[in-house]
């Protein structure tokens, strides 16, 4: 989170009046390995044995706000999806950190996600890697080839001048130059 700032909104979908409600306020992160075991025993075991559970936010709140919410449909409940479950259950924890890695790293914009925080930095690190106007991360290890980590840095170059192209600028196709001889040079000497 940029600046812990954090908005819940509420609405009420069923039957009855129609309301939204907002809680404003400063919420901080609490990754998986950190979550308190009392907090923990709040949350139902189906939720905080998931591989796919990441965190817990803890909220302070310092504003409630709410609005007529006229407009909003009236819904009904019918069941809950047990897709998610179903598809990290086949994954296992290790499929879940690895997806939440590649998907999961950045967010539309390029920001850092809480997936940074769950990756052991003082032996690798989480690059962003830009495809097709998506951001990905891509694990590059301290114990990592030099070939594999000059790569990971040819392709955030690469990502910097606006991605594979043919309408590079001179100064992209002598940045991007330096960077394949750079990698070139080093590869040669091994």
């Amino acid at each position: 989170m940029e600046n812990g700032r954090m908005t819940l909104l509420f609405c009420n979908l069923e039957e009855g009046p129609p309301k939204i409600l907002r809680l404003h306020g400063y919420a901080r992160v609490i990754i998986r390995r950190d979550v308190e075991e009392d907090l923990m025993k709040k949350f139902p075991k189906a939720i905080v044995q998931s591989p796919g559970f990441r965190c817990v936010y803890r909220m302070r709140v310092d504003r409630v706000s709410s609005s007529c919410g006229y407009s909003l449909p009236i819904m009904r409940f019918d069941r809950y999806r047990e897709t998610l479950n179903e598809y990290f259950d086949k994954k296992g924890c290790d499929g879940a950190k690895q997806y939440q890695i590649e998907k999961n790293s950045f967010s539309i914009d390029g920001m850092k996600s809480l997936t940074h925080w769950n990756v052991d930095s003082s032996r690798e690190k989480v690059l962003s890697i830009s495809k097709d106007g998506y951001y990905f991360g891509k694990i590059v290890g301290k114990d990592s080839s030099m070939k594999e980590r000059l790569m990971s840095s040819v392709e955030q170059i690469v990502f910097v001048f606006g991605g594979y192209s043919n309408n590079y600028s001179l100064m992209q196709k002598i940045a991007i130059f330096f960077a394949g001889a750079l990698i070139g040079f080093y590869c040669s000497k091994r």
